[in-house]
């Protein structure tokens, strides 16, 4: 019973929706080499209309909260519950959208300018992508394979 209770415990602290069988994250982003794990979570939001969105960060710690360097946020109709399939547009105004789906990349310490988000799949509890990024910084490039937090 003390295992099952600690395991239970852990769950709580740790906020992931994700089974032991899950596969672990993983992440690259140019120019941080600390970072190496990432995470997925959706939810709501407005940017001049209720919008749908999906969050990827990037993080030099594993699991559902932890050292965020760099994350992407995908916006959806507001009806549209699902992770885009394919190449989305980054956009350089965090508030203006002019199509949708449509991507918002946030990098610590630089402007990101344009570029495009693929995600590759989006199965069940498990999303793989990419992004290729103009920043003040230079080209910023990341892969991730992330699991969906709650």
């Amino acid at each position: 019973m003390r295992h099952s209770i600690w395991v239970g415990w852990f769950g709580v602290l740790t906020g992931c929706a994700v089974s032991p069988e899950s596969p672990v994250s993983n992440a690259m982003l140019t120019g941080a080499p600390t970072v190496h794990s990432s995470r997925a979570t959706e939810g709501d939001t407005f940017h001049g209309a209720p919008l749908h969105k999906w969050t990827i960060t990037l993080a030099t710690t594993e699991g559902c909260g932890g050292d965020d360097q760099a994350s992407v946020e995908i916006n959806t109709a507001s009806a549209v519950r699902d992770m885009p399939v394919g190449v989305i547009p980054i956009r350089a105004d965090e508030n203006t959208i002019a199509v949708l789906p449509s991507a918002f990349v946030k990098i610590t310490g630089a402007t990101v300018t344009g570029g495009t988000v693929t995600i590759d799949s989006a199965a069940g509890s498990f999303m793989v992508g990419s992004w290729a990024a103009q920043t003040s910084l230079g080209d910023s490039t990341a892969t991730f394979g992330a699991p969906v937090c709650n």
